[in-house]
């Protein structure tokens, strides 16, 4: 009696398959019970199972009872019943509580796991198999690429994708998963072992988006640097006119990086100035200097960082705003940068070159859903419409980005 309790699973997937008597006797005398099978694997499979026919029909069942039997939940056995006496149509609650079930089976063990997408497509499929008159793009539909001129690209979608980004949100609040110290004083970590969950969200979210600044910007640096140029040479500030000028003085023989830095913060200087902006009680019209320390902030020495964050902050306090990401990069120069922080909370996310920090803030705020800082938030309207081809329902636009977008050749 005992020993067919531990069977039970066991032999009701041989009666599914109509395989029980060829082979119940098989896996019992192999001493495959059901917590045996629930490591069985391909290879022991075939051992037990050496005609391809039915070794397929077994494999298949099995897969189907490895999707669900292992979270062990009411809500689990009730939506396969459910399934069963509906002739496997689910309704929609159940659709969205089975992705439930299955992502917090997965990511249980291990918060910080990424599914990949070929993953997800086999759990798809699993699905539609389990569930006959279920659809697997339902669950999972992976990213497609716009194609020809009036194509459109269609953004990686489904049930399964939707509870996996919704339970790493989760775990991300409770502090589960990396990247989200709140600690009371400031912190120093590196890009690796912090922030490489928080990119590879974004990877999820939007790809073949990875490259859109590291691409774009080399393209487009000159032309960034003669616009700055034109700034200056039409701007009555001199303050402006000065800060302009020292930048561009730094790109005559520079290197690569040095151009390139140059160029992203010139971003500050080229772009519109912003309309007088009201939160709450409190008008706020950002200076050329705000937007730029907004958006990169430089200090001389690691012991300002500190100080720079806090007053920041206490800054944002006043002004009725909330601190967002943002970066700081410490040195004399953009020619001479020696360490490059994206700012989240009170946790300082190092990273080994300026243009480096630029494209992970911009994937950290898309990864966790960070508001863009308030002054420079139409730079990187910019930087995402035009160097990432990013575009969602959130976006806001302009005259300062349409005119930008359109100077960089970069208005669709």
């Amino acid at each position: 009696m005992a020993e067919a309790a531990r069977q039970c699973e066991l032999i009701k997937i041989l009666e599914e398959t109509s395989l029980k008597e060829q082979y119940l006797q098989v896996f019992i005398d192999n001493c495959i019970d059901d917590d045996a099978l629930k490591i069985l694997d391909d290879e022991g499979l075939q051992q037990l199972i050496p005609i391809v026919g039915h070794r397929m029909k077994i494999k298949a069942a099995l897969k189907k009872w490895k999707l669900l039997n292992e979270s062990t939940s009411s809500d689990g056995r009730a939506i396969l019943a459910e399934g069963k006496r509906a002739e496997g149509l689910l309704k929609e609650s159940d659709r969205k509580r089975l992705s439930q079930i299955i992502i917090l089976h997965l990511l249980e063990k291990n918060p910080p796991r990424a599914i990949s997408t070929c993953e997800f497509q086999n759990l798809a499929a699993q699905i539609q198999e389990l569930f006959k008159q279920e659809s697997s793009v339902v669950y999972y539909s992976p990213y497609e690429p716009a194609t020809g001129n009036k194509g459109h690209k269609k953004s990686t979608s489904g049930k399964l994708y939707e509870s996996y980004i919704s339970r790493r949100r989760k775990l991300r609040s409770r502090g589960e998963l990396p990247g989200t110290s709140r600690s009371s004083s400031t912190s120093r970590s590196t890009c690796t072992d912090t922030t490489e969950t928080l990119l590879h969200d974004f990877e999820i979210l939007h790809q073949n988006k990875n490259d859109g600044l590291f691409s774009n910007i080399v393209l487009l640096r000159e032309k960034i640097v003669r616009l700055a140029r034109d700034k200056e040479n039409t701007t009555r500030d001199k303050d402006i006119k000065k800060c302009i000028l020292n930048y561009i003085n730094l790109t005559e023989d520079a290197d690569n990086e040095t151009y390139t830095n140059v160029a992203l913060i010139l971003l500050a200087y080229v772009i519109g100035t912003c309309p007088t902006r009201k939160r709450g009680k409190q008008y706020w019209k950002p200076s050329r200097s705000e937007i730029r320390d907004g958006f990169i902030t430089q200090v001389a020495s690691e012991a300002e960082v500190y100080s720079v964050i806090e007053s920041r902050r206490a800054k944002l306090q006043r002004l009725g705003r909330t601190l967002q990401p943002f970066i700081i990069f410490v040195g004399e120069s953009l020619a001479a940068v020696r360490a490059s922080y994206v700012i989240i909370n009170n946790t300082c996310y190092n990273f080994p070159k300026l243009v480096t920090a630029v494209d992970a803030a911009f994937k950290i705020f898309h990864a966790t859903g960070a508001c863009y800082p308030e002054e420079c938030m139409d730079i990187w309207h910019v930087i995402q419409i035009g160097f990432y081809k990013i575009k969602t329902k959130f976006d806001r636009t302009n005259q300062a980005i349409n005119s930008l977008l359109n100077d960089l050749g970069l208005l669709v």
